[in-house]
């Protein structure tokens, strides 16, 4: 049955009209078989509908096999439509063939925002530190914030200390404005020095958590948890004890103090007390976040734990076991 299955695939990818052909290609992206990638190289490149031919780069990317890599860079030098070569270099990216590294490199100063936006997200997928300066000066100077957001994606997975100081001067420069795009691009920055993992970030991470934009308070309290570092517990504490700060803030909250490791009353009280709040509307999150930190807090955790599967609340009392029972 599958093999009779992939056999109309195929015959749609090469005889279908095009929405079929297109459709054919897509699916067929998830199908390994050894057929199927010398069939989709083989429609890349007869195909001539822009459509159909960004789907077939879509499924040869899907396949994550290195022997598209070449048919892909053959086709990229040979193009000039910016749609295709926009889907090109985002497949390259997802190959994670460091041998592309080269190819997508001229594209980073493209005239075309989404070549750019594009080209600078693949970085990130290869993560080759060859990148790191190309990144950094579009950290720093690309008009785009998408474009400077991804760079500083690329940079948190790049994991290096020469990313730091670059990234903190970025975070002084996407705070001049409170337009909703440089929050992005601040919380970005944030979770990259939070995977970097240097402790100069420190206090200039525990300062956005006060920042005008729940986005980029959210994003530190996420990077204070790679950091791990106790000076961060009361104002994390403050944040999930505070009933008018965003919910999304505070579960990242709750969730960043297990990871601290801090069994002191103030912590432990706190956690218990957003287990009785009542988020039925957004699914316990933060009562879930709670009660899972307070599993990672030695024995005092665990008793606080004990002592709300006890409780008078039956959603409190289900959620206090769950944990205990894992």
């Amino acid at each position: 049955m599958q093999d009779v299955l992939l056999d109309e695939l195929l015959n749609k990818l090469s005889t279908g009209y095009g929405k079929e052909r297109a459709s054919a290609a897509i699916k067929l992206g998830s199908k390994w078989d050894s057929r199927v990638l010398h069939a989709l190289i083989v429609a890349l490149n007869e195909e001539q509908d822009l459509e159909v031919r960004a789907s077939i780069i879509h499924a040869l990317a899907n396949q994550h096999n290195q022997e598209a890599l070449e048919p892909l860079i053959s086709l990229l030098g040979h193009t000039q439509e910016y749609s295709l070569i926009a889907v090109i270099i985002s497949a390259l990216g997802r190959l994670r063939d460091n041998r592309a590294l080269n190819y997508i490199l001229p594209y980073l100063s493209h005239t075309d925002d989404r070549i750019r936006r594009n080209a600078t997200a693949a970085l990130g997928n290869l993560a080759d530190k060859r990148a790191i300066y190309p990144l950094i000066n579009l950290l720093l100077r690309d008009k785009d914030s998408d474009v400077r957001m991804f760079a500083a994606s690329a940079l948190g997975n790049l994991k290096t200390n020469d990313a730091v100081q670059p990234l903190l001067q970025a975070l002084e420069y996407n705070e001049d404005t409170a337009e909703e795009e440089m929050g992005e691009v601040r919380a970005e920055i944030l979770f990259a020095l939070g995977k970097i993992g240097n402790y100069a970030a420190l206090q200039p991470i525990l300062y956005r958590l006060k920042d005008s934009d729940s986005i980029v308070r959210e994003a530190a309290a996420d990077a204070l948890g790679y950091l791990k570092d106790r000076s961060a517990v009361t104002p994390l504490t403050e944040i999930v004890a505070d009933q008018e700060e965003a919910y999304n803030v505070r579960i990242r909250a709750a969730e960043t103090l297990g990871y601290l490791g801090d069994d002191s009353q103030a912590v432990i009280k706190t956690l218990v007390s957003v287990l009785h709040e009542q988020q039925m509307y957004n699914g316990w999150k933060l009562g879930t976040n709670a009660a899972e930190s307070l599993s990672k807090l030695g024995e005092k955790g665990k008793q606080a734990l004990i002592e709300a599967s006890h409780s008078e609340n039956e959603a409190v009392r289900k959620l206090a076991l769950n944990i205990l029972n894992r």
